[in-house]
């Protein structure tokens, strides 16, 4: 795997608030910091192996899935306001924690506190770190390997590789009361790439894995597009105002469309964004406030959307296609024929 100019588009929908709630971005404390270089190991420890490659950092492990055949867990709701998948993951037999299944996530990623409890290996940082552009600025993040992370009763995988992250999110009241926190603990795609499919049925409240058995196409679809790999993500070719944008395809992100500054004036759309109510998404880097507007026609292969709920985003990011829009259907990411299909799928 490449190291190298990650940008990390994953954004929760928060509301806005009065001048009493502040946020902030906070380093890891003191007594995080130092549960975790209480489990710091060198590269070669951690079955790491580092090279520097034409400005890019090359970092290649082993893991490990078993068992072979498709497995699934159900889907578990952390609160309101957020489309996300999120699923129940055991780090290193300890208690299970909810993990979002996050497609627009290069890595895996866990947040210090997370990593720390959980024991998992740290490599050094004076040995391997990286900043990843988030939605709202930049973040250090350290490494680490998770030795094994378990999904429900059937799903094991061992050498897991993460992210962790430098940084942490939180809103106060008054200043002083904390009355909400970010967290970004996430399964990204240096995981979800190792199984011949990934299966989101939101509608029926599951995630499907099959590590070997390739996905069996549904007789009718919604629709059916092809997936391009490009730096550790995916990204799936949409039509807006008559022209074809790559967009990235980021079941962490809450925006149904994510559209960048630069898209927007091209499309001629910088009128509408400009009269879209404001809406605050967390992210990377902490908080940003992005205007919602109405885009008129979307194509995702032969379907067409009208209408359709959009965010003006950072520039780096482009176009964005996220759960807000995908959590009407079951989505499958056919990893092994680089197909993505979107069924209606059946309510639980």
């Amino acid at each position: 795997m490449k190291i190298r100019g990650w940008i990390w588009a994953a954004g929760v929908g928060v509301a806005l608030t009065g001048g009493c709630v502040s946020s902030r971005q906070l380093g890891i404390s003191p007594e995080v910091q130092q549960r975790l270089r209480g489990n710091l190991v060198s590269p070669a420890e951690a079955g790491l192996t580092i090279t520097h490659r034409q400005g890019a950092t090359v970092v290649r492990w082993r893991e490990m899935v078993r068992p072979e055949h498709p497995v699934e867990t159900p889907l578990v709701r952390v609160g309101e306001g957020t489309y996300q998948p999120v699923i129940r993951v055991r780090l290193n037999g300890g208690r299970a924690i909810p993990m979002v299944v996050d497609t627009g996530a290069p890595v895996n990623l866990l947040e210090a506190d997370t990593a720390a409890e959980h024991f998992v290996q740290t490599v050094d940082p004076n040995q391997l770190r990286h900043a990843f552009q988030g939605l709202a600025g930049a973040e250090q993040a350290w490494f680490g390997v998770i030795r094994q992370m378990t999904v429900g009763p059937e799903l094991a995988l061992r050498n897991v590789f993460t992210a962790i992250r430098g940084e942490r999110y939180e809103r106060r009241l008054g200043g002083w009361l904390p009355v909400e926190r970010w967290r970004g603990d996430a399964l990204g795609m240096s995981t979800l790439s190792q199984f011949a499919y990934v299966q989101v049925d939101y509608r029926g409240g599951v995630v499907r894995f099959s590590h070997r058995e390739y996905f069996t196409p549904p007789m009718e679809a919604v629709a059916t597009v092809p997936l391009i790999w490009t730096n550790a993500q995916l990204r799936a070719p949409v039509r807006l105002g008559g022209r074809e944008y790559s967009a990235l395809v980021d079941t962490g992100n809450d925006a149904v469309l994510m559209l960048s500054s630069n898209v927007v004036q091209a499309l001629g759309w910088a009128g509408l964004a400009a009269k879209g109510r404001r809406e605050v998404y967390v992210g990377l880097g902490g908080e940003r406030v992005l205007r919602r507007f109405s885009v008129p026609e979307m194509r995702l292969g032969e379907a067409v959307f009208q209408r359709v709920p959009a965010v003006s985003g950072p520039e780096e990011f482009g176009v964005v296609l996220g759960s807000g829009f995908f959590y009407r259907y079951c989505v499958t990411l056919d990893l092994r024929r680089r197909q993505m299909w979107v069924e209606q799928g059946r309510r639980r």
